[in-house]
C-alpha cells in the first residue's frame, strides 16, 4: 500500500522481475494499473508492449480483449458496460475510425441483432 501524499513528483515506479520479461521474449503484454482511492477504484487505459523484436506488420488485426471476460467466459450478470480493449495495430493513427461489431447468438445458435459502435481515434 502506498500513501499518495508521500509519492515523489515523478510518480510511482513499480518493478517487474527480469524473469517475467525474459519469459516473454518475442511476445507481447498488455499492461495497466488500478488506483483505489478511499473505496473508489479506477483502471488506466491498457497499452500493449512488444518484448524483443517488434513483429512484422500483421496481415490481420489483433484480437480485441474483453476486460470482464475470464478464460473465454463472460458472466451474464456483469454490472455496468462491458469494456472492449482494441490493441494497437500497425500504423494506428489519429483520425482512424474503429468499428466494433458484437454479434451474439442465442443458446440454439440463432443470431441476435448485432451491436455496432464506432470510434474515431483522437
Amino acid at each position: 500500500r502506498v500513501d499518495k501524499d508521500q509519492l515523489p513528483v515523478e510518480g510511482l515506479e513499480i518493478e517487474i522481475p527480469n524473469a517475467v520479461v525474459v519469459g516473454l521474449r518475442d511476445g507481447q503484454a498488455f499492461y495497466s494499473y488500478t488506483v483505489d482511492d478511499q473505496g473508489v477504484t479506477e483502471e488506466s487505459k491498457r497499452l500493449i508492449l512488444f518484448v524483443g523484436q517488434r513483429p512484422a506488420p500483421a496481415a490481420h488485426l489483433p484480437v480485441p480483449q474483453v476486460k470482464e471476460a475470464h478464460n473465454g467466459f463472460l458472466e451474464p450478470i456483469a454490472q455496468g458496460p462491458v469494456q472492449v480493449a482494441v490493441a494497437p495495430y500497425h500504423a494506428m493513427a489519429k483520425g482512424d475510425t474503429v468499428k466494433l461489431t458484437w454479434q451474439a447468438y442465442e443458446t440454439g445458435g440463432n443470431p441476435l441483432s448485432p451491436y455496432l459502435n464506432t470510434k474515431t481515434l483522437g
